[in-house]
């Protein structure tokens, strides 16, 4: 059984080379263009990747979807790769906790973000982000 995905990905032109990358690479593809859709999607996912500058659904924005994954005992195992093209180490290094498994800076390598998908999906456990890691690579 394939593993599935959920790009929560604002711009859809991105989500949609996400979609067919991931897709040619052997996972299920699903996504989400704002907080709400996100949190509705979550249930039916194993990795989630979570674009920080998500659109917030009201007052609820990328953060609270970490608070809702962290408190909800049957989604708390899914491990998170956040993707921002912001750069503040501070921040990222408060939401790199635990469901959080990697930081990507955009723009990103496609295959970069692979390989932290490969290991994410395949853990039964994963660590605390111990680094807020960046690429520096482009998308593609």
């Amino acid at each position: 059984m394939s593993k599935r995905l959920l790009f929560a990905e604002s711009d859809s032109t991105l989500a949609e080379i996400y979609s067919r990358y991931y897709s040619n690479h052997g996972y299920e593809v699903d996504t989400a263009q704002d907080v709400m859709e996100c949190l509705e999607k979550l249930h039916k996912t194993d990795v989630l990747i979570l674009e920080l500058g998500l659109p917030r659904f009201g007052e609820y924005g990328a953060d609270d979807v970490l608070s809702h994954i962290r408190t909800h005992s049957q989604i708390s195992d899914i491990p998170v790769v956040l993707v921002t093209s912001e750069n503040s180490r501070e921040w990222l290094s408060r939401l790199a906790v635990p469901p959080v498994v990697e930081c990507l800076q955009k723009p990103f390598r496609l295959a970069a973000l692979l390989d932290v998908v490969r290991v994410a999906s395949r853990s039964q456990f994963y660590p605390a982000c111990s680094r807020v890691g960046f690429s520096a690579a482009t998308v593609g």
